[in-house]
């Protein structure tokens, strides 16, 4: 299913010689024959498993869930008015949206977190060295390596995060632009 819309012109066939997909896999389609009528398949490949919302997002649009294997998903409607699944905005405002979630959810570092993180190997290298002036260089000397690291980690994230949410408002500008018909889908 690498190749989605090759893939769809050859469901759409098969439909229309009576043999309706039932079940993909890795080198495989496995059809079920019947009366031969107008299907339109759509296939999805989410770089992460999809939420429940977007599968229910896009059923309420008129897709059913045909069958999966993996992260590749196969749709079909019997409908031939409703829009095409690809509605490239919309695939990639989803992509950007489920990326925000991931970085806020695995990128959220409490920064008492990061504080402990840098104390604990602060406050052993004093432990191994007593309290004197120059334990104190040793101990920074032994944590300054762990305090850069996470601190351009942390920044990397937050940098990421903005660069997230500056896309998702240039993608929201450009959707309201082509409602509006001021915007070419080229």
């Amino acid at each position: 299913l690498r190749d989605g819309l090759r893939a769809q012109a050859y469901f759409n066939d098969m439909a229309q010689r009576g043999l309706f997909l039932d079940e993909i896999g890795q080198i495989y389609y496995y059809f079920k024959e019947s009366e031969p009528r107008e299907v339109r398949y759509a296939t999805q490949v989410f770089s992460d498993y999809p939420m429940e919302a977007e599968l229910e997002e896009i059923a309420a649009k008129g897709w059913k869930l045909v069958c999966r294997w993996e992260k590749e998903f196969v749709f079909a409607t019997e409908d031939m008015t409703i829009p095409d699944l690809y509605d490239h905005l919309e695939i990639e405002r989803l992509e950007v949206e489920r990326q925000i979630l991931a970085t806020e959810t695995n990128g959220r570092k409490p920064d008492w977190f990061i504080v402990v993180t840098i104390l604990i190997p602060f406050v052993y290298a004093i432990y191994l060295n007593g309290l004197k002036a120059e334990s104190l260089m040793v101990a920074a000397g032994r944590t300054w390596h762990w305090v850069a690291i996470l601190l351009f980690g942390y920044g990397f994230d937050r940098f990421n995060r903005k660069r997230l949410q500056r896309k998702k408002t240039e993608l929201e500008e450009q959707q309201e632009l082509r409602e509006e018909g001021r915007w070419d889908n080229d």
